[in-house]
């Protein structure tokens, strides 16, 4: 993965708990989520990491579904459309990191948050072209109803109007008291 910074791992990361209430679950229990960040940076690339995933869900599951139903070369050829998404998910990581880590002039949180809707747009743009021959190698590659299941889905997202929402926007998630860290 070209210029990734490395991700840090349970042990150092401090929203992850040693003393987890399942031992065997140590490396992926995490504490609860708090509603603001220390530094509200990282809560602007957050909100916009999830409208990304939010953004293309629906086309990525689609393709996960047809990539679990198929073999052989059609199923590689679902797999090489979801590893498309994939690559502009990371791009857009990488973008949003460079942000943070100085590649631009941020002076207000109201600044970063355009950048970051710029960031997403601009991903999405390259990701649309990209997406458009891909989507129509994978049709000549599927059967006839799963081709016109993925063209449904493609025609939607690739949609111009579609807005940067989040899917769970509306339905918070409550706190899971199992997740919290703390012996029961």
């Amino acid at each position: 993965m070209k210029g990734r910074t490395p991700g840090r791992g349970p042990q150092e990361n401090p929203r992850h708990t040693k003393d987890a209430a399942h031992p065997d679950d140590r490396e992926c229990q995490e504490t609860t989520m708090p509603d603001t960040y220390a530094d509200a940076r990282i809560g602007i690339l957050t909100e916009w990491a999830q409208r990304w995933v939010s953004r293309n869900f629906p086309l990525d599951h689609t393709l996960e579904e047809l990539e679990q139903v198929l073999d052989g070369a059609a199923r590689d050829t679902v797999r090489q459309a979801r590893d498309v998404l994939k690559e502009a998910a990371a791009d857009l990581l990488d973008g949003m990191l460079a942000v943070l880590d100085g590649g631009y002039d941020v002076v207000s949180l109201t600044t970063l948050d355009r950048i970051c809707e710029g960031l997403c747009e601009g991903t999405l743009g390259r990701l649309r072209q990209r997406m458009t021959t891909t989507v129509a190698e994978v049709c000549a590659a599927l059967p006839t109803a799963q081709a016109a299941a993925l063209t449904h889905q493609y025609d939607q997202w690739a949609a111009a109007s579609r807005p940067w929402h989040l899917i769970n926007a509306g339905t918070p998630a409550a706190p899971d008291p199992s997740r919290s860290g703390k012996a029961p």
